[in-house]
């Protein structure tokens, strides 16, 4: 028998900065959102001073400082590639995985008992830790939505919980049902006003009244806490539906060159995504927001313009997405975001040709650009050259006073050691 496992790692914008400073290990460290405005992870330190997730950083800093704790802006360039490394050894270990976020990923365990199980996923977090070097915790059980449950306790105990069949419901029967994984507020509510409180009580109840009330979610979640697998493993990388960049202002601005400069840098990212995974965008939205409070909060909006076919090169994605900007921008208007979300993606080899497309005689050097860039870009660091650029510095850029390094990404920010 086959069992569903899923991998987790622990605190992981925390730990990833933990990996370049080992003498921050045992102190309190937190991440903060876009302009250092939230904190949006934390060490078990700092959960265990009562600061949550969204709590405005000026609310806290005070409190941060008294318990001698680091706080980062966040680097998710960092982010991504120490995710990559992450699944890069799950995947030479296991094979095919279904990568569900930046730090998680389901599996399956082929293994034909439950010592066989522990073992092989003791070998696996050991083999992650030693080559990465980011703690991680691994649940299994018969479905997705027990491993789910499974791994929340494997946290707190040593990083792996291996619980299937009955055992799952003699050590997690009585959990609560806001507790399990995909059961959020609202559904919080409505399983209490059902009388239904705990993991045991949902499968007490006859599944004819489940449906009644719930419909085909709530009887897929009974089927899933009473062993019944119906969420697979998918063994495909799937496609996701867009790609978006956008990111806030370090000030207020109405220059037409500092968002012109925004926005060609959120074109470049998000093209620069699509060539890496090989996929190809139908359109593009382009969004320019003011502050949601003040004067001026009824002149944000958006613009989507659908390409005559669908592309991933830089020069066509971004002479659109300025044309689109020119029908939301307004000279008086103080703006705090811009931003590009990608639609309608698909893979290269999928790509429709139109009859009524112009011929574009520059479209193979285009291609040609957009490669040499990329290589050299990867080679470099991101925005080394630069497809579209309007201001001589990037004035609109956030505030990322306390970023760190970017460790795996640029050669000058490599580490150096000395032995």
């Amino acid at each position: 028998m086959a069992y569903i496992a899923v991998l987790d790692c622990n605190n992981f914008f925390v730990s990833c900065e933990r990996l370049f400073r080992p003498d921050l290990r045992r102190r309190p460290v937190a991440v903060l959102s876009s302009n250092d405005g939230c904190i949006v992870a934390r060490s078990q330190e700092i959960k265990d001073n009562g600061i949550g997730v969204g709590v405005p950083y000026f609310e806290v800093k005070d409190i941060l400082k008294d318990i001698g704790a680091v706080c980062f802006s966040s680097h998710f360039a960092l982010y991504r590639d120490i995710s990559r490394r992450v699944f890069s050894v799950v995947k030479s270990y296991c094979g095919q995985i279904e990568q569900y976020s930046i730090d998680e990923a389901f599996f399956i365990v082929p293994a034909t008992s439950a010592k066989d199980t522990r073992q092989y996923v003791v070998t696996l977090k050991e083999t992650v830790e030693r080559l990465v070097g980011i703690p991680v915790s691994i649940g299994v059980s018969d479905t997705k939505t027990r491993a789910k449950r499974v791994n929340a306790y494997a946290k707190r105990n040593g990083g792996i919980g291996v619980f299937a069949g009955h055992d799952f419901l003699t050590e997690f029967g009585a959990t609560p049902l806001g507790d399990i994984w995909g059961v959020g507020r609202q559904l919080v509510v409505a399983y209490k006003e059902a009388k239904l409180h705990s993991i045991n009580d949902l499968l007490a109840a006859p599944t004819p009244r489940i449906a009644k009330l719930f419909h085909k979610n709530g009887v897929q979640l009974q089927a899933e806490l009473s062993g019944q697998a119906v969420y697979q493993v998918t063994q495909s990388i799937s496609i996701p539906k867009s790609l978006m960049s956008t990111r806030s202002f370090g000030e207020k601005t109405n220059n037409l060159a500092t968002i012109n400069d925004a926005l060609a840098y959120h074109v470049r990212f998000v093209c620069e995504d699509l060539r890496a995974q090989d996929l190809v965008a139908s359109g593009l939205q382009v969004i320019l927001y003011t502050s949601r409070h003040g004067d001026w909060r009824g002149y944000s909006g958006s613009v989507s313009v659908v390409f005559e076919v669908p592309t991933a090169m830089t020069t066509t994605a971004l002479n659109e997405a300025l044309k689109a900007l020119r029908q939301l921008y307004q000279p008086q208007v103080p703006y705090t975001k811009t931003g590009v979300v990608a639609f309608g993606l698909m893979p290269t080899t999928f790509v429709p040709q139109s009859l009524f497309a112009a011929a574009n005689t520059m479209t193979n050097t285009s291609e040609v650009v957009d490669e040499m860039v990329d290589i050299l870009n990867h080679r470099y660091g991101r925005d080394t050259i630069k497809l579209g650029m309007f201001a001589k510095t990037p004035t609109w850029q956030t505030k990322i006073a306390l970023r760190s390094p970017a460790y795996t990404t640029e050669w000058q920010a490599l580490k150096i050691v000395r032995a």
